[in-house]
């Protein structure tokens, strides 16, 4: 595609990055034009990879969008006064990551399992994205988008490369950790299994996959009140793992009415979460009930 510098100046800047600025031509179109150079984390000054024109690196990047179901590359290449400059790619009207670290529970487990799932359809067609962090990610109309994979540090392979699959996995990984906000995203195990099973790609999207069904389910949360039998509690609490969270009167001020409760449910061996409040001082609820933490934040309460 060939355009001039003039066109450039009548578009809608949406948007810069390490390695280019991105521009909206219209609602399904963005033009990403390359900066002339790049900084390194030391702010020393280097031409920019991107400038490069890789014709074959370019066009299997284009013919391999023909093939992906979950991901979109490039496009088209774009030369500006006959000057190879950037790339053509979709524009993606949402959200990046780094801008959803508030989201609640569920969307970012949806969010997550979806980057997961279009992540392995890139190792499996020999795509390597070295560069996953939040920003790099999207979420756009209910789907999760991995953007940028136009730049230098996406390897294209003809053959299966475990080492860059290694690599990309791993930085998938410590971005969902991230964006969980959690101390490490796998459990030591997993990540040694990770390590270890260097032939199965597959086997390791799976425990990234299984790590977050376990996070999934422990993040149930169920609501109690004073009026719960604390044994059917107890009981309830051996075959589920959720979290308490205790439901009060919202005229409750007293502070040694909490620590009264908070005592009670420690003699039994309970830990309590947090505390919610309820406004509707005549319902109450006496079976234990499984909720997202947001629910029951919420006050949306299961009745008997």
């Amino acid at each position: 595609m060939k355009i001039a510098s003039e066109t450039l100046e009548d578009l809608e800047r949406v948007g810069s990055g390490c390695f280019g600025t991105v521009y909206k031509k219209d609602d399904k179109t963005a033009y990403k034009i390359y900066h002339k150079y790049v900084f390194d984390q030391f702010g020393t000054q280097h031409h920019n990879p991107c400038l490069i024109y890789r014709k074959k690196h370019l066009n299997k990047l284009i013919n391999l969008n023909y093939k992906l179901v979950h991901n979109n590359l490039i496009s088209d290449v774009i030369f500006v006064d006959g000057i190879f400059k950037g790339v053509t790619m979709p524009y993606y009207n949402g959200y990046t990551l780094d801008n959803m670290m508030e989201a609640n529970f569920n969307l970012k487990m949806d969010v997550s399992k979806q980057l997961v799932r279009n992540a392995k359809e890139l190792t499996d067609n020999n795509i390597y994205p070295l560069d996953y962090k939040l920003n790099n990610l999207m979420y756009e109309n209910g789907n999760a988008r991995i953007i940028d994979l136009d730049d230098s540090r996406t390897k294209l392979r003809l053959i299966k490369d475990f080492y860059a699959s290694s690599r990309s996995i791993k930085g998938l990984d410590e971005t969902i950790k991230v964006f969980f906000g959690d101390t490490n995203c796998l459990p030591v195990k997993y990540r040694n299994l990770i390590d270890k099973e260097q032939n199965n790609i597959s086997n390791k999207y799976e425990l990234i996959n299984e790590y977050l069904d376990k996070k999934n389910i422990g993040h149930n949360y169920i609501v109690v009140d004073e009026l719960t039998d604390i044994n059917y509690l107890l009981s309830f609490l051996k075959n589920n793992d959720c979290r308490v969270i205790f439901k009060y009167n919202y005229r409750i001020h007293d502070e040694n009415y909490f620590l009264d409760v908070i005592n009670k449910y420690q003699k039994m061996g309970i830990r309590l979460y947090d505390f919610v409040k309820d406004y509707n001082e005549y319902t109450y609820f006496s079976n234990c009930s499984i909720l997202d933490k947001y629910e029951a934040k919420n006050k949306v309460l299961i009745k008997k």
